[in-house]
């Protein structure tokens, strides 16, 4: 495996740097896809194509990733854009006043972690 991050590692960073990617997330990215190459490696039928494969895999991996932060971006726009609208009742409307302090903690972090 030393050897082919070797020959292939560097290929595979340029795919997530080429996609504007954190460093965090390409580096999440990395080990998610020589996770995934590891599992498939056997599967591949062609091993002059190896390279190819990994660059597929690891734009594969690079779409999926942007689509999902896509998803969350959008699921906590639309959250905000409801509490800003109706206030945060409107998730819990028979809440006691405990539990409206939880609701309020809860959007406070997922507005911090997700809204963007």
């Amino acid at each position: 495996m030393a050897r082919y991050v070797e020959q292939y590692g560097g290929l595979i960073w340029h795919v997530f740097q080429a996609n504007f990617l954190s460093r965090a997330d390409a580096e999440e990215l990395m080990q998610d896809t020589l996770g995934e190459i590891c599992r498939q490696i056997r599967s591949l039928r062609e091993p002059v194509r190896l390279g190819a494969w990994t660059l597929r895999l690891a734009r594969g991996k690079t779409v999926d990733f942007l689509r999902q932060r896509a998803t969350q971006r959008r699921g906590a726009r639309v959250v905000m854009q409801s509490i800003e609208r109706d206030g945060v009742d409107c998730i819990a409307p028979a809440c006691t006043p405990s539990e409206s302090a939880v609701t309020h903690e809860i959007c406070r972090v997922f507005e911090k972690r997700y809204a963007g």
